[in-house]
């Protein structure tokens, strides 16, 4: 069965950096879970992932990650993901995706990517939540490559707002916090 839920969230402190996300929670035949974001800018450009996985033991697995938008070519990667244990009411997951592919078939030499995504639930309807990733491989060691943190506050059922400081690359280990806050609006 297939099941989507969007939901689309904006707000930078930064001229010209606030942006659109719509973000979809999909479950495809074969218990394949998916997630895909697009960002769209005010300069009519934009960003995505598409990212598909599917458990091969219990809380292992496999996951495949699509790469997209405009000004560049699109990528493709391969690698496994774990979920940790975790206390109830928070949640935690960490990948590796060392396989990386342009869309002429070629191998990407410079990509190796690990990551996480991280979240618990607070008392008064408080959410906090951190994703990111580093690459392994990058072209002066290993990179920051970028990630979020979020402090979200629900206000009713649909409608959200948070403190989402975005983790931003520095070309080291060691990411930039550009403040950020975000309405989202869940259907």
């Amino acid at each position: 069965t297939f099941s989507i839920w969007p939901s689309c969230s904006w707000g930078s402190f930064k001229p010209g950096k606030s942006y659109l996300r719509a973000n979809a929670f999909y479950g495809l035949p074969l218990d394949i879970k998916g997630y895909t974001f697009i960002e769209f800018y005010l300069d009519e450009n934009n960003f995505g992932k598409t990212t598909l996985s599917k458990d091969v033991v219990e809380k292992v697995g496999i996951m495949g990650q699509a790469v997209h938008g405009t000004g560049f070519d699109d990528i493709y990667g391969l690698g496994i993901k774990a979920e940790l244990p975790m206390p109830e009411k928070s949640f935690a997951e960490v990948y590796i995706a060392p396989i990386w592919i342009d869309g002429k078939g070629k191998h990407v030499e410079d990509r190796n990517v690990a990551g996480y995504f991280a979240t618990v639930s607070l008392p008064l309807d408080l959410q906090l939540s951190s994703f990111g990733e580093v690459n392994l491989a990058g072209q002066s060691g290993v990179q920051w490559n970028y990630g979020e943190l979020s402090l979200e506050k629900s206000i009713n059922k649909h409608l959200s707002i948070a403190y989402n400081p975005a983790l931003q690359s520095e070309g080291s280990l060691v990411p930039s916090l550009e403040h950020r806050v975000t309405v989202k609006y869940t259907f």
